[in-house]
């Protein structure tokens, strides 16, 4: 991995200078070539798939460096079990990607052809088609499961197991009845009995009950459910996805789940119950429509899927299902499967919710907050109108703690992130045009940022100086001692820089917020280093510095003018 290209400062008793370095790590042997010569290259990039692979995200979370990976490649390579699938190579995660999908498909496969088979026909060929493709995978997935490592539940720290006859023993005592049941030949069990014994009725009822035992193995899939949640988990992290974003994907997942599932065991039910208990005069249209054979299967399934659909939205019986018990009773069983699923859904939602608004949340509970601190400390009107405008423009209504966010973050971190935020301001200083930028970062790193409300006086003439100021947003009025007005500062402009270049440092003019202003304040005593850094800052803001004061003593020297003669003619009035 390489750092990239960084600007960093070297330091030597003050001074600072720029150096461009490029950081990386050092090199290391490739072991792989050590154990596999060059010529061969198809084993070589077979080797680079299946060892341990840094991009995995659960090498990201297991693996806290670069040089623990470096040793468990090394301790793969060089190990009697070399050919072993390491669970975080490159292989296996694409491997486990490929298999969620496929899982998935399971999941809506299994219940579909278990509520339909009698509808469908064990010999059609298009479930003959799915069940071929989907054990097809299953199958490669038991293989390589044979000799994928996997990681020791005995061990104190992460150690991946790659001894192959213990990957056999764990795998054989664990999941692997579940994943092999579940691929049983269910058609080929069923034709084998009945062309064998479809004369005997005896022997044709064995079948038909080894038949179903075999076709219920397969639900064994679903203890797979919780293995294909991880690789979903695992391709959204990998994909970088937002956590609202994956909370969005794995709940449009389990409604579809839901719906399918519903949609089956509500065929299930009717086949297996309503067709030996009721007659035809107590079953509704819908019911005796799922029971005619004549009718095609997917308008059987479209015909269902909408009736779960109406229960989950629906909040009473319709007409026809009030006049059949049977109506009533599987509505009613509908009806509170879905309530509990819009129950389930509504918390996630909630929660969704929750998540997004957070930080508006918190902002509205500060509010609060601060309404009964200033009522209890019985502010007047106007101050509680200005305190709360303060806090809607500083934090635009989405509380956040700056501090508290910073406080976990390592110093360098830290750095580039107030550089970084800082950066489109610093940029429009006209200041610091033609200026490296290793000075300009450590700067506005240097800085310290405030909020002005209008009227709120920022400098006040006549006072010695400390610090100056750099607008970022906002319109500050300059005024002399006298209250006349000189000129407005936008954003991007500065001021503050006639004390620093004075003896005494006293301020010569005021300077009012017009409006909400965010301000950037940079000491004298930082600004003074700088300064001796690079000349260029200085000759600009004294010439700067020369230019406003100019035009505050001409408007001071006018101002006199006018008042000596407003008082000349005053005098000689009265005197006439």
């Amino acid at each position: 991995m390489s750092a990239g290209s960084n600007e960093r400062k070297l330091k030597f008793d003050d001074v600072t200078v720029d150096h461009k370095c490029k950081c990386t790590l050092p090199a290391r042997p490739n072991v792989i070539k050590k154990r596999v010569s060059d010529d061969k290259k198809l084993v070589l990039h077979l080797l680079h798939t299946i060892i341990i692979w840094s991009d995995n995200p659960n090498t990201k979370k297991h693996f806290h460096s670069s040089e623990e990976v470096y040793n468990e490649i090394t301790r793969h390579i060089f190990s009697n079990y070399w050919y072993i699938i390491h669970p975080y190579s490159c292989f296996r995660f694409y491997w486990n990607s490929v298999m969620a999908v496929i899982l998935n498909l399971s999941f809506l496969f299994i219940p579909f052809t278990y509520a339909f088979y009698q509808d469908l026909g064990v010999n059609n060929i298009w479930v003959i088609s799915i069940s071929i493709f989907l054990n097809f995978f299953c199958h490669l997935d038991i293989l390589f499961n044979f000799f994928t490592g996997y990681r020791s539940k005995h061990s104190s720290v992460h150690y991946i197991v790659l001894n192959q006859s213990s990957i056999i023993r764990n795998y054989l005592k664990g999941r692997f009845i579940f994943d092999f049941l579940p691929t049983l030949p269910t058609a080929a069990i069923y034709r084998l009995y009945f062309d064998a014994y479809r004369y005997d009725e005896t022997k044709l009822t064995i079948a038909l009950t080894t038949f179903h035992l075999a076709f219920l193995c397969k639900f064994f899939r679903f203890a797979s459910l919780n293995r294909a949640q991880n690789y979903v988990e695992d391709l959204m992290n990998r994909l970088k996805l937002s956590h609202v974003t994956k909370i969005i994907i794995v709940l449009a997942l389990r409604t579809i789940f839901f719906l399918q599932f519903s949609t089956c065991a509500f065929k299930v039910v009717v086949s297996s119950i309503f067709f030996y208990i009721y007659s035809d005069e107590d079953l509704c249209n819908i019911i005796k429509m799922l029971l005619n054979p004549n009718i095609a299967t997917y308008v059987k399934y479209y015909t269902m899927m909408y009736f779960i659909i109406w229960a989950l939205f629906d909040t009473s019986f319709s007409t026809e299902f009030e006049i059949y018990i049977s109506g009533k009773i599987i509505t009613a069983g509908c009806m509170i499967i879905a309530y509990l699923y819009n129950i389930y859904c509504l918390v996630v939602i909630l929660n969704l919710v929750n998540i997004i608004n957070a930080p508006k949340t918190k902002y509205y509970e500060t509010i609060n907050q601060l309404d009964a601190y200033m009522k209890k400390k019985q502010f007047p009107m106007y101050l509680q109108s200005r305190v709360k405008y303060f806090y809607m423009k500083k934090f635009k209504r989405a509380y956040y703690r700056e501090q508290e966010i910073l406080s976990f973050l390592s110093e360098p971190l830290k750095r580039e992130i107030l550089i970084n935020t800082d950066k489109l301001f610093v940029e429009r200083v006209k200041l610091f045009q033609d200026i490296p930028n290793s000075l300009v970062s450590s700067i506005a790193a240097s800085c310290r940022k405030e909020q002005f409300l209008p009227n709120d006086l920022i400098i006040t003439a006549g006072t010695v100086g400390e610090c100056m100021f750099f607008i970022a947003s906002g319109s500050v009025c300059v005024t002399t001692t006298n209250g006349q007005e000189l000129c407005h500062l936008e954003d991007g402009d500065y001021f503050g820089e006639i004390a620093f270049t004075l003896k005494n440092r006293k301020r010569i003019a005021n300077i009012m917020a017009i409006e909400f202003c965010e301000i950037y304040i940079l000491d004298y005593v930082n600004l003074k280093k700088y300064v001796q850094i690079n000349g260029t800052i200085m000759q600009k803001l004294t010439s700067t510095a020369n230019k406003r004061m100019e035009l505050t003593l001409e408007a001071e020297e006018i101002y006199k003018k006018q008042l000596h003669e407003r008082t000349t003619r005053h005098s000689f009035d009265s005197e006439g």
